[in-house]
């Protein structure tokens, strides 16, 4: 597997739907996840080829074979590229005598780090070696990067109001959309991992379209736009197991089974859980697509691995593209499922 870069420099406001369940328009998140943005290339590729369901066409089955894998979208400044913090959690050394104190220093150390959303990866092996070493610099290495690691220091947050139209007799509607501003040098980038020349080519072309379509929510005003810079050298992360590590951390969201199929496929059974640190996220919402046109559909809704989960690995992990009809809908509906990871040393 061949892996590049693609740092997106966004030309109007993006509006991504938050992740806490039941929030309204008004609320918005600075990242797009690995399944959202499987959906828009999706939808895209669907667009320019006029099929009417993705079902047994190429571009899924790069996917589904492992072909072609897309991680999420995660914030850049200028050449520094931010990774979830990984959500391996510090171990206090209760050996001292005092273990009330070591008890509110474990907790003021966890609380520090749950302030801090994104990090470098130039800073990934510090982290994980402080992490683990628990040590007095610890705390102020994380004091030193919690102002680095401020979704401020990428974009600025807006409520924009608009109007929503109604019909002759009816008034005009207020509401307020929710938006990120990126900061000059700022914007998101993903990973491709990719196995041939003309997968590459496949993929880049359905990229090249979307660019002017946009991602995310609001697009028919114009949100989302953007254009694109690749990145080849990219060795800050490993890809590869050089360290013979058996800890591997989520830059996608990640599902491990397929309850879509009669067999019920699963690997679970890879991951050591005991020895894992993880986070589940919720995942539902509406269909966009070309075929259901503008009708709201309401897709199937499960639980995620999410970004930033470290697992210790037994086997490989791959995942899933998950099947996520809710029998309402013609033709099947998919969810991106699949891993794409580094290797952590930890």
């Amino acid at each position: 597997m061949k892996y590049r870069l693609y740092k997106l420099q966004f030309l109007s406001p993006i509006h991504f739907g938050s992740d806490t369940v039941g929030t309204s328009l008004e609320e918005a998140d600075l990242i797009c996840h690995s399944d959202t943005f499987f959906s828009a290339l999706c939808s895209e590729y669907i667009k320019l080829n006029g099929y009417k369901t993705l079902d047994d066409i190429e571009f899924k089955k790069l996917f589904d074979n492992n072909d072609l894998l897309i991680s999420s979208l995660f914030p850049y400044k200028n050449n520094s590229f931010y990774i979830p913090r990984p959500m391996i959690i510090s171990e206090k050394n209760t050996s001292d005598n005092n273990t009330d104190n070591s008890e509110k220093d474990k907790k003021h150390d966890r609380k520090a780090m749950k302030k801090i959303s994104y990090i470098q990866i130039s800073h990934i092996q510090n982290y994980l070696k402080g992490v683990k070493n628990n040590d007095n610099s610890f705390l102020d290495f994380l004091e030193n990067i919690k102002e680095l690691e401020d979704y401020n220091n990428f974009a600025k947050y807006s409520l924009i109001q608009k109007v929503g139209l109604r019909n002759n007799d009816e008034k005009n509607a207020l509401y307020d959309v929710g938006a990120y501003y990126f900061n000059v040098g700022c914007g998101l980038y993903f990973i491709l991992g990719y196995k041939s020349d003309s997968n590459l080519k496949l993929f880049e072309s359905v990229l090249e379209s979307l660019k002017y379509s946009g991602i995310g929510g609001k697009r028919t005003s114009g949100y989302g736009l953007f254009e694109y810079k690749v990145e080849e050298d990219i060795n800050m992360f490993e890809f590869e197991n050089k360290n013979e590590s058996n800890y591997k951390m989520l830059l996608s969201l990640y599902s491990p089974f397929d309850d879509s199929k009669e067999d019920k496929l699963c690997e679970l059974s890879n991951i050591d859980f005991n020895k894992s640190y993880y986070s589940l996220i919720k995942r539902n919402g509406f269909i966009y697509s070309p075929i259901h046109g503008k009708n709201l559909i309401k897709r199937k809704s499960l639980s995620m691995f999410k970004e930033g989960s470290c697992f210790y690995v037994k086997d490989d992990i791959k995942g899933y593209v998950l099947n996520v009809n809710n029998k309402d809908i013609q033709g099947n509906v998919y969810r991106y499922g699949k891993a794409l990871c580094i290797y952590i040393n930890f």
